[in-house]
């Protein structure tokens, strides 16, 4: 009987004992650590203060989170992709550079964007590239931040997360000389035919052509003069009477 007891009494101790396991607590409120099981290490945790991890992690797994981190396996680094998060990147991606829209590090002095891009510190991503010279209804500006604009266009917040490339009106004035040379025909073709049309907000660039045929008609209209003839028919009866007709 006594030989039970002691046994059992083992086991307890056994179980009690027993190391944490991959993502169970091993450190209490007050800071005290518990060893975590073979191959894992206790990492910090808000919730519960300490975790076991795994001590060497594989391609493209979570390798830290907020303030701490570990080992990722060979050809391998840990690369942080915002403060609460960061995985195992395989050494030959390092060497790509993010496209439009991708996840950077504003805090990376190499460039880790493609090229004509750049990386801005966003608030809501933390990081992202851009196109370092928005075109015209291109986006130019998001949470906390604003790029430049095309030539022609100006930076224009629609709201506190997004801002977009619209016409720059001071440049408005500016026309090209297709636009002149369409308001002479225009101008020219309404005198010609006395009517006066309102070209403000109708592009008539493609009735340039016809208006232009219509001047010339008109021109030849203008020339075109009526005339009266008179033609006499002689009378062939020979008896001197004046047979004469009149024909206007």
């Amino acid at each position: 009987m006594r030989i039970v007891i002691i046994l059992l009494v083992a086991i307890g101790l056994d179980t009690a004992y027993a190391a944490p396991g991959l993502w169970e607590q091993c450190r209490s409120e007050n800071g005290t650590e518990i060893a975590c099981g073979d191959e894992l290490v206790c990492v910090p945790d808000v919730e519960y203060f300490g975790l076991c991890y795994t001590k060497v992690v594989g391609e493209s797994e979570q390798c830290g989170g907020l303030g701490w981190n570990v080992s990722c396996v060979n050809g391998t680094s840990c690369e942080r992709q915002n403060e609460g998060w960061a995985s195992c990147k395989s050494s030959a991606d390092a060497l790509d550079f993010a496209a439009e829209w991708q996840q950077c590090d504003p805090e990376d002095s190499g460039g880790a964007c493609a090229d004509n891009l750049i990386c801005i510190d966003d608030n809501d991503y933390h990081g992202l590239c851009v196109k370092e010279v928005a075109e015209l209804w291109g986006q130019c500006g998001g949470s906390g931040w604003t790029t430049a604009c095309e030539h022609g266009s100006t930076c224009a917040a629609k709201s506190a997360t997004y801002s977009q490339c619209v016409l720059d009106e001071s440049q408005s004035g500016d026309t090209s000389a297709v636009d002149d040379e369409g308001a002479i025909i225009t101008a020219q073709v309404q005198e010609a035919l006395g009517i006066v049309v309102s070209v403000k907000s109708i592009d008539v660039s493609s009735l340039i052509k016809p208006l232009a045929q219509l001047q010339e008609v008109a021109a030849e209209l203008k020339s075109f003069q009526c005339t009266v003839r008179t033609i006499f028919y002689p009378d062939t009866n020979c008896d001197g009477t004046d047979q004469t007709k009149k024909v206007t």
